[in-house]
């Protein structure tokens, strides 16, 4: 529990002079915490800079995440970890590897509530649809030494999902079509949290992708899914044919098979139902930021809104797989 609200903790005054002179920077003047993160601490400098520390992290694997950042292609708008003094990313802060990374410009399209999501254009849809992918390929061509630094336990992305939840969201079960547990088909390195909240928008244009500390093995198509469903399923005006033109970019990339594309569905459910119960253990904490913030009746008609949408449009698009 305490590792969960750390990000609550401001950073140490006597530590904020080393991070200065460790990243050559200057006085910094102002130094205030960021609340959107739960798992790591993540503190603001001057409106300039994001100083996170990674409390589930290594040293190398924070190191290794720098590095991945670095090596993605310039024209993707990605927050990249500045280099310190020595050449390493990696600053130790209160015992806990940490990386400093410019503000990037731009908007979340999603409130702290996580309920407040906005509508987004379709022009905007088709850049985010194409974005997936080109980030994705750089992230499957990163080295295999590289991608191993990040390897997880597991190409799971999600825990096990109770086969008999609580009753406020036990009906959204009969959207499952009796499967529980998706098969994992494309294990490679994955962002592992391209939400709302992660990538920044300006007008029409994406202008950033931060909360790297995500990155780590899983499958492609899981994330696409959780994707998926973030930017489009929530979206209150996005309709089948906004669907259907980013499941043929999964076609344009080549990276997944066709006949694979129905297993999104599986994906689809699984995330929804691991979300609800992790939004519901946050909402139910009385230190947790998002206590009472969190509308649970509203973010399940929100989420079943959203399941009902996929379930339309794959039973519709590919009837035989269900």
């Amino acid at each position: 529990m305490k590792e969960l609200f750390d990000s609550l903790s401001p950073i140490l005054e006597e530590e904020q002079a080393r991070v200065c002179d460790f990243y050559e920077i200057g006085t910094v003047k102002r130094w205030e915490i960021n609340y959107r993160g739960l798992v790591n601490r993540t503190c603001e400098l001057d409106e300039k800079f994001f100083l996170t520390l990674h409390g589930r992290r290594t040293h190398d694997q924070v190191e290794a995440i720098a590095q991945v950042a670095n090596g993605v292609d310039e024209t993707i708008p990605i927050a990249r970890p500045l280099r310190g003094k020595n050449g390493s990313y990696a600053l130790s802060v209160e015992a806990v590897p940490a990386l400093l990374s410019p503000k990037l410009p731009g908007e979340h399209m999603v409130g702290i509530a996580h309920t407040e999501k906005q509508v987004l254009s379709k022009e905007l849809h088709q850049k985010l649809a194409v974005f997936f992918w080109q980030f994705q390929k750089d992230l499957s061509a990163m080295s295999s030494s590289l991608k191993r630094r990040l390897q997880a336990q597991s190409v799971s992305n999600v825990t096990e999902i109770p086969e008999n939840p609580p009753d406020d969201f036990s009906h959204l079960y009969d959207y499952s079509s009796g499967v529980l547990s998706p098969e994992y088909r494309y294990p490679d390195l994955i962002h592992d949290d391209m939400e709302r909240q992660n990538i920044l928008i300006s007008g029409n244009d994406i202008t950033g992708l931060v909360d790297l500390d995500s990155l780590r093995t899983g499958d492609i198509l899981y994330e696409f899914g959780h994707f998926l469903f973030n930017f489009v399923l929530c979206d209150p005006r996005a309709d089948l044919a906004i669907i259907d033109l980013y499941v043929n970019e999964i076609i344009i990339s080549g990276i997944i098979k066709p006949e694979d594309i129905p297993h999104l569905y599986k994906h689809i459910f699984y995330f929804i139902i691991s979300d609800i119960i992790e939004f519901k253990f946050l909402s139910e904490q009385p230190h947790s930021p998002q206590h009472k913030a969190i509308d649970m009746k509203l973010l399940i008609s929100q989420y079943e809104a959203a399941l009902s949408k996929a379930n339309t449009f794959f039973r519709k698009t590919f009837p035989q797989s269900f």
